[in-house]
C-alpha cells in the first residue's frame, strides 16, 4: 500500500489536475485509502488463523480443506463487498434520475435486464460491474459522472453503461471460475 500510494496519488490527483479535470481533495482521498488498507489488514487477520490451525491439525492434506474454504470466502466475499463493505468505506448513492438514467434503463430493456442498479461511488479508475448474482450493480465514478453532468456530456456515461452492462450479463459466472481455478 505505501509503495502504491505515489502513483495511485499521481494517477487520481496530479494527473487529473494537471488536465484542468475536478478532483478529489488530498485529506478525503488519504483517508478513503487508508480505510480500504485498515479494511484489508482486518479481514486478513481474521481468515489468516485457519490455514495455520489446519497445516498443524492434518499435515499432509490441509490444502484441501484450504482450498474449499478459500473458494467459499472468495465468493461470498465478491458477493458482500459491493453490499457492505465498500458504503462502509465511500459514500455511494443510486446515480440521479435524468435523461442518462433513463437511457440507460432503455438499453437495458432491449437487452431483457430489468432493474440494473445503477450507482455512483468513490472508486478509482473508470466504471465497472461489481458483485454477483442478486447483488451485482455497475459503480460509476463519482468525478466521472460529475463531469459529465457538469459538461452536459451525458452520451459518453450512457456509452460506458452499455459496456459495463455486458459485464453484468455475462461475467458473474467467469468470475466464479476463475475463483474456482485460483483456489
Amino acid at each position: 500500500a505505501i509503495a502504491v500510494l505515489p502513483v495511485a496519488w499521481w494517477r487520481q490527483i496530479a494527473h487529473r489536475m494537471a488536465w484542468g479535470r475536478p478532483v478529489q481533495d488530498f485529506g478525503p482521498w488519504l483517508a478513503g485509502r487508508g480505510t480500504g488498507l485498515f479494511v484489508q489488514i482486518v479481514a486478513a487477520a481474521l481468515l489468516l488463523w485457519i490455514p495455520f490451525t489446519l497445516i498443524r491439525r492434518m499435515p499432509r492434506w490441509w490444502w484441501a480443506p484450504v482450498a474449499a474454504l478459500s473458494f467459499v470466502s472468495i465468493c461470498a466475499f465478491l458477493i458482500a463487498e459491493p453490499i457492505w463493505i465498500r458504503p462502509m468505506a465511500t459514500k455511494i448513492e443510486p446515480l440521479p434520475d435524468g435523461p442518462a438514467r433513463a437511457s440507460m434503463e432503455a438499453i437495458a430493456a432491449r437487452c431483457g435486464v430489468s432493474d440494473v442498479q445503477i450507482f455512483v461511488g468513490g472508486i478509482e479508475g473508470g466504471a465497472t460491474a461489481v458483485g454477483l448474482g442478486p447483488v451485482a450493480r455497475i459503480l460509476f465514478p463519482r468525478l466521472q459522472v460529475e463531469e459529465a453532468l457538469a459538461n452536459d456530456n451525458e452520451a459518453d456515461l450512457v456509452w460506458t453503461f452499455g459496456h459495463e452492462l455486458r459485464h453484468y450479463m455475462h461475467d458473474n459466472w467467469l468470475a466464479i471460475a476463475v475463483v474456482a481455478v485460483i483456489c
